[in-house]
This record gives structure tokens, C-alpha cells and sequence, in this order.
């Protein structure tokens, strides 16, 4: 009877009513009430709707408070609805008098809402102008900055590129890759999009662990970008190739892609191959002033070291030519280099090249021949004024100074300041804006944070000197907090309190302050509040913390911390801890191995149930309870022969992964997706045996099965809950995105793959879907950019307040508060 109770629920798991914006945006009407009478100490509240809709009923207060969530779910839909509602458009429920602790309560008012209608409140943490690691600078024909950056990693190099602008005086204008949302098709063409349900075209997902939806752009590489007169931005991206591990940025090719200044995609986006094995090349471009031809060095042949030559290559090439040196043999005078560093273009075409090696610029014409040297000790980037011919360039071996030449021809330097620099970087940034009447050098390197706690500096040119060095996050105008990429989110409903990695936002006065490093999430810990209103963190590698209501830490009665089984991790991040209303924690652990389970401990730290779900494999995280004690986890799973939702199933998202191949072609979507499933009070089994089949990793000859065993249902369709390093492709296991569940039992889940989120009843039916496309210019109502209402770009921690959704943007480095109003609603006094 349970296997075939267990076969069920997979079939029907995935059904339900419709999401409101597939039904035609038609809302929803009462037929009949709500009405109230009581009699007997029971109140009983009825009511009738005229189609299929999730309805909402909660008793209030006299000041309007909810005092009992009393029920939620979907009328009329293909699976019954969660008691106290019953199947059918026609509803009598009845009220206890108690509230949500089961204490007697002085209800004045029923309201009963019907469909629900997520709207956007405001962003909080919201600023674009802040960068992160910098990996390339460029200056646009009007003087912008273009600045290439990263962040979002779980750890290292596995950030996601992004591209800002800012003017020549340091305001932020707009970010241009990620693509802006308002974009139309046309401009789009080069981007691959998949179509889904309702007409919504979302980005296609090219690497699951970079999180890139422009192919080729993977973490990038230290570089030099050019931009030309008419828009086209051409910068190095590199593509990962797989053997057998993902993680730590692998070798793989570096090309030249191309975008536009407005961050339209031209078709195809990537062009050059520059080297076919690298991890840590890039390459540094030049343009040349009638803008045909890009010239490239600093490319690295793989294993083997450096390229000793410069390559020069038109807009559409795939493949570069030599223009001068060798490719393998380093060399000197007018025919070799020995590794060259940067090259840069004058107005009458000759090129430039920051010979390292030989302490040297030496200067070609556009045709190959070589016309002289500038000596310089440990030339680094090199730049050219259009107009005046002056050499700028960054030099120095341990150290970095900015020098300042009239011209190559000019041995002694003008001008010279010294740069911060820190010692275990190879390599800087330099990009001068030739275009004012006043020359601006910007300057950056990979490490800048360490070398002074600057992005990028901006050096005006004064002529016999250079001006001081400003950091432009003192120039941008766009000042405040930035939530920075979200890995701890954790809210406190009492309070209304939210902790944003190491911050506490107060979500009623909108003041920020300090918060927890127990949330920062690295190693010192991630975690979240539980029902009884504390703080549980996870730190690594197995250690569990709480703090009281006052965020002050309170040590359990069997010692300060707990301590997880011998040899466990709770990986680089904590899996989920919370804990119910009584103050009884549940707790992801690990043991050596594989093998997770959930142990729950006594409020004074003992062991009271040592796997009330046990697990076979590692994917299961985030751990929630409701009032009633049922068991909610995200299991990195699939149902059996199941790749992806059915949404997605039809349409070209790649291949299984196997040894030997580029990032690109993985079918990241069968990595990304798994399962909410709900667990009664007694737990249940993530292992061979009794249950439901369900598959994970990669489905090759090698096919891996688990069953789930006790659950009362399983959705599947929530993301990033990836299926990866089960065994292969071995990538990073650190992610740990994070649902929640609502005071009315509703689930509310990420689904960053399709750029939303979701919303479930208690039954497991679908209510809604909220969330489209966004990039960090779209910010809702008022913002320079309105569309999309909710604007998403990785949705990868939910919290649920009352009636509020807070939704961890990782990406857009921000978060959404969201309200779940409805299409109608009504109140009646209870007699």
C-alpha cells in the first residue's frame, strides 16, 4: 500500500491549479460570504468562490493582527486541498478560539483572501555601484568606464562576470552584462533565451556553477577590453572544459566576446579563440584607430608558459595571426619579445608592446616593422594618447609606478606617482580616457582590496604631474549599503529583524546595524532562526551555535556549542539547522562519508532523535519545521527518468555531462534542479530500499537510484538544489540555497534557474509563481528601470514573514521585499 501511496504522490506532485498569471490575470470572486457564526465555543466561517483559486483565511484581532493562520491552499484544483479546507468551491471551516499557540484568543474579525497577487515593496541593500573583484577597465567613446567584475562565488573562482559604467567623473550609469530586461528581441539575438509558459522569455543557464547566461564569459580572466565608436565591447571570456572536475576555475579556452555599450547581445557573441588550454591567461586588447583590427598578447599556451608573440585578428575572425615575435621562443630586438605584457595602438596605427622581459616598449608599424624602443625597467600596461601621442604606462617590478613619456621617442619620464600594489599580483589594470580636455587614468589590479581597500582609482593627468589618486567609490553618487552576494538570510518574526550576511536590517524602521558574524557566511558560520525565535548557526566544520532573541549568544546546558559526528563537515557553509516553537533543534549533519542525516536535539542539547531523516546521499539542506511538527527538506533529487521539469523537457538545455568536454555543451538544468519534500513529525529515509525512486548526479550507464521513504509529498522543481558531485561531475557541494515555510504552512521556494519564485500550499499544490529577469538597473516601480514588477537574477534564499516574502537575490547582491497580497478580499465580524 505504501509503494503504491509513493507512486502517487510522484505523479501528482507536480499538478495543481495554474499559476495566476497563466489564467489570464481573471481574478477571483466570492459567490457567497465570508459569513461567521458561532455557537457551542466554535465559530464557523463559510464561504463559496466562483472558480479555481487558493484562498487565504486567518482570524484577526481588534488592532487588525493575525492571531491564527487557520488555513491556505487551492480550491478546485486537481489535488485536495490541506485541512481545514475541504476539495470543492463551497467552504465551512471551523475556528477553535485559539490562537496559533493554541491559547485561548479574543478574535474580532474573519478575513478571507482570495488569489494570491505577490507585489514588490522595496529593494533593500540595493546598490549597483558597488564592485567586485575587477577584471578588466576600458574607456567608451564618450569617455565611460567600463569596468569588468566579479562576484557571487561560493568559493574561489567560481564567481559570475558582470560588466558596470560609469561616467568620466565616477557616477554610475548602468550595468550592461548582465543584459538590462528592457532590451527587445533584435538586440538580443546573439543571446540564447529559452521560451517558457505565459509568453516569458528568460535567459538560458550556459555554466550552473558560474551561473553564466552569456556563453563563453565563465570567471573571468585578468584582461584589457576595448570598446569601439559605435558601441561593440569586446573582452576575453573563458569557457571551462570538464574532465572530471568542475570547481576552481579549469582549464579551458579564452575568446574574445562581443557585446554592446547598452549591453545588447550581437549574434554571435563569441569571436576569437586566443588559446585553447588556459586557466590563467586573458589576454590584453588594443584597437586600432580606423577600429578593423584588434591586436592581443599576454596569451598563455596552457601548461607551457607564455606566448611570446602578438596576434592581431579582425571584429568576426575565430582564429588570430601572428604580427610580430614567436609564439613559443621568447627573443629580443625587432623580431622577438619575451613575454609581453600589453599592447596599445597610437592614431597613426603603430603598435605598442609592453615588452616585460626585455625591459623595453618597442614600437611597430601597422604593417610589422619595428621603428624603436622605449627603455623601461618591468613595463607592465601600456597606453597611448590619440591626440598628444603620450605613453602612459604602469611599470615596476615588487611595486608599481604610474609613468607619464611625451612620447616613445622620450626616454626620461614627465611625470611619475607611485600606485598601491599588492606583491603577490603579476599584473594591473590601466585604461586611459584620452577624450577631455584633462587626460583620466583609471587603475586597478586583481587584489586591490588588499593593496589600499580600493575597487579602482581614477589619476587625472596634470601635465608635469599626475593629481592624487581618488577611489571611485568615493566619486559614485550612489551611496548606501549594498547587501554584497547572499549566502546568510535569516529573518526574525517577532522583531523583524533580518539578517543579511553579517548585518541586521530591521525591517520595520528600515535602519541597518550590526549583525552576526555568525551569518556571514564563510567559515565562520550560516544560519537562521528558529520557531522559538533564536539564532542557530552552523559553524565549520561541525559546530552548532545559538543566540537568544537579543542575538546574544546562549550556550546550551550540555556545553557552549554542539558538536557535530566525528569526521563530519557541515562543507564549506552550514546544510540548514532551525528549530521548533519548544526550542527543540533540527540539524543537518554529515558524517565521514557521504551520508547526511537530520538528528534533533533536546533544548538543552541532547540527542532526543538521532536521524529522524537518514540519507543516503549528500544533498539535503535546509532544514524547516512547522507548528504541527511536520518535516520539510530540499533533496538535490529528480524523479526517475526525469532530467528536468516538464517545462523545460522539451527543449535543447544540453547534454549529460561526460569527461573531456567544454562546460557549454552540460545540460546544467538536470544539475540544478531538485525536490521540496514534506516529512510528517515521525521523519522518514533518503535510501535504497521502501519509497519513492528518484535519480541524481548524471543518468549515464552509471545510473545512480535512491528512494524517499515516509514523505507525504514531494514537489519537484525548485532550484538551485543541485544534483552535482553525486559523484560526477565532481563541483563544488558548498552551495546551499535555502525555502521557507509560512505561518499558513505555505512553502515558498527558490527557482533561480527560471529567474522566479515559487509558492506551495501545504498539500504540495501549486499557488503561484512570482519573479521575472532582471538585472541590477531594474528595481521596480520608480527606478529608472520598472520592468520586470519583481526583477530576479539568482533567487537563492527566501525567508517568509507574515504576509511578506524576503528573497535573497545573490547576484543582483540584494533583497526583495516582497507582499503577498491577494485579488480580493474580505472581513466579517465574528459574533
Amino acid at each position: 500500500m505504501r509503494k503504491k501511496r509513493a507512486w502517487t504522490i510522484v505523479l501528482l506532485f507536480a499538478c495543481g491549479v495554474a499559476p495566476w498569471y497563466a489564467r489570464g490575470f481573471e481574478d477571483p470572486r466570492f459567490v457567497s460570504g465570508p459569513s461567521v457564526r458561532s455557537a457551542g465555543g466554535a465559530t464557523t466561517i463559510e464561504f463559496a468562490v466562483d472558480r479555481s483559486t487558493d484562498v487565504e483565511v486567518a482570524v484577526l484581532d481588534a488592532a487588525g493582527k493575525v492571531v491564527r493562520h487557520l488555513a491556505a491552499g487551492v480550491l478546485g484544483g486537481k489535488q485536495a486541498p490541506p485541512p481545514p479546507l475541504k476539495p470543492g468551491l463551497v467552504q465551512s471551516l471551523t475556528w477553535d478560539g485559539k490562537d496559533d499557540a493554541c491559547k485561548p484568543a479574543a478574535g474580532a474579525k474573519v478575513r478571507v483572501s482570495l488569489g494570491m497577487r505577490p507585489r514588490l515593496e522595496k529593494m533593500i541593500g540595493d546598490n549597483p555601484a558597488v564592485l567586485g573583484a575587477v577584471r578588466g577597465l576600458a574607456v567608451g567613446s564618450g569617455g565611460e568606464l567600463f569596468v569588468f567584475h566579479m562576484y557571487g562565488a561560493i568559493h574561489p573562482s567560481d564567481n559570475t562576470g558582470f560588466c558596470s559604467v560609469f561616467s568620466r567623473e565616477g557616477k554610475y550609469l548602468r550595468t550592461i552584462l548582465p543584459y538590462p530586461a528592457n532590451l527587445s528581441d533584435e538586440k538580443l539575438k546573439g543571446l540564447k533565451r529559452i521560451e517558457l509558459g505565459n509568453n516569458r522569455t528568460v535567459p538560458y543557464i550556459w555554466q550552473g556553477e558560474t551561473r553564466t547566461i552569456l556563453q563563453g564569459v565563465g570567471d573571468l580572466p585578468v584582461h584589457r577590453p576595448v570598446v569601439a565608436s559605435d558601441g561593440r565591447v569586446a573582452f576575453v571570456g573563458h569557457e571551462e572544459w570538464c574532465k572530471s572536475k568542475l570547481r576552481y576555475n579549469r582549464c579551458g579556452p579564452n575568446r574574445v566576446t562581443v557585446i554592446r555599450s547598452d549591453g545588447s547581445v550581437p549574434e554571435p557573441p563569441v569571436r576569437c579563440e586566443l588559446d585553447d588550454f588556459s586557466a590563467g591567461g586573458g589576454g590584453k586588447l588594443a584597437l586600432s584607430p580606423d577600429e578593423k583590427t584588434l591586436y592581443a598578447t599576454r596569451v598563455l599556451a596552457g601548461f607551457k608558459g607564455w606566448h611570446h608573440a602578438v596576434y592581431k585578428f579582425d571584429w568576426n575572425d575565430t582564429k588570430k595571426t601572428v604580427f610580430a615575435g614567436r609564439q613559443k621562443e621568447p627573443g629580443a630586438g625587432k623580431d622577438g619579445f619575451k613575454n609581453p605584457w600589453s599592447v596599445a595602438t597610437d592614431k597613426d596605427g603603430n603598435v605598442y608592446v609592453s615588452d616585460r622581459g626585455n625591459n623595453r616598449v618597442a614600437v611597430f608599424t601597422a604593417d610589422g616593422k619595428h621603428v624603436g624602443d622605449l627603455p623601461v625597467t618591468a613595463p607592465d600596461q601600456v597606453c597611448v594618447h590619440r591626440a598628444t601621442g603620450a605613453v602612459y604606462l604602469t611599470a615596476g617590478g615588487g611595486s608599481r609606478k604610474l609613468l607619464k613619456f611625451r612620447s616613445w621617442r622620450d626616454t626620461a619620464p614627465v611625470a611619475e606617482c607611485k600606485l598601491p600594489f599588492y606583491s603577490r599580483d603579476a599584473v594591473t589594470m590601466l585604461a586611459l580616457d584620452d577624450r577631455g580636455e584633462t587626460p583620466v587614468l583609471w587603475y586597478s589590479l586583481p587584489r586591490s582590496r588588499y593593496a589600499g581597500g580600493f575597487s579602482v582609482l581614477r589619476v587625472e593627468d596634470l601635465g608635469a604631474q599626475f593629481g592624487d589618486a581618488q577611489k571611485l567609490g568615493s566619486l559614485r553618487e550612489r551611496k548606501g549599503v549594498c547587501a554584497g552576494s547572499l549566502i546568510g538570510l535569516a529573518l526574525q518574526r517577532s522583531s523583524g529583524k533580518l539578517l543579511v550576511n553579517s548585518r541586521c536590517y530591521d525591517t520595520k524602521s528600515g535602519q541597518w546595524s550590526r549583525g552576526l558574524k555568525a551569518n556571514h557566511g564563510t567559515k565562520g558560520g550560516v544560519g537562521w532562526f528558529g520557531l522559538d525565535g533564536r539564532f542557530y548557526s552552523q559553524r565549520y566544520s561541525r559546530y552548532l551555535a545559538r543566540y537568544g532573541t537579543d542575538l546574544k549568544l546562549q550556550p546550551f546546558e550540555v556545553s557552549k556549542e554542539l558538536i557535530g559526528p566525528k569526521g563530519g563537515t557541515t562543507h564549506l557553509r552550514g546544510r540548514g539547522c532551525t528549530a521548533d516553537a519548544a526550542g527543540n533543534v533540527y540539524c543537518i549533519w554529515q558524517e565521514k562519508g557521504a551520508s547526511h542525516f537530520v538528528r534533533v536535539y533536546d533544548p538543552a542539547g541532547k540527542v532526543r532523535t538521532d536521524r529522524i531523516i537518514d540519507s543516503q546521499i549528500r544533498g539535503i539542506q535546509s532544514v524547516r519545521v512547522d507548528a504541527a511538527g511536520n518535516i520539510y527538506l530540499a533533496v538535490c533529487v529528480r524523479p526517475k527518468d526525469v532530467k528536468a521539469p516538464a517545462e523545460l523537457a522539451a527543449m535543447e538545455l544540453g547534454t549529460s555531462w561526460h569527461s573531456r568536454m567544454p562546460t557549454s555543451e552540460i545540460n546544467w538544468y538536470e544539475l540544478l534542479y531538485g525536490c521540496i519534500v514534506k516529512f510528517p513529525a515521525r521523519g522518514g529515509a533518503i535510501k535504497p530500499g521502501a519509497g519513492v525512486p528518484m535519480e541524481y548526479g548524471i543518468q549515464d550507464k552509471r545510473k545512480r537510484f535512491t528512494h524517499i521513504d515516509g514523505a507525504e509529498w514531494i514537489y519537484f522543481g525548485a532550484s538551485p538544489f543541485v544534483t552535482w558531485r553525486q559523484p560526477f561531475p565532481d563541483s563544488c557541494i558548498c552551495e546551499g540555497a535555502t525555502f521557507d515555510v509560512d505561518r499558513f504552512g505555505r512553502v515558498i521556494f527558490p527557482d533561480a534557474a527560471r529567474f522566479r519564485v515559487g509558492v506551495l500550499n501545504n498539500a504540495g499544490n501549486e499557488i503561484c509563481f512570482f519573479g521575472d529577469y532582471g538585472n541590477a538597473d531594474s528595481a521596480g516601480k520608480g527606478s529608472a528601470m520598472e520592468t520586470p514588477g519583481i526583477p530576479l537574477l539568482w533567487a537563492y534564499m527566501v525567508e517568509a514573514g507574515d504576509g511578506t516574502v524576503y528573497i535573497g537575490d545573490r547576484l543582483n547582491r540584494r533583497v526583495l521585499e516582497v507582499s503577498l497580497d491577494h485579488a480580493a478580499s474580505k472581513e466579517c465580524g465574528i459574533p
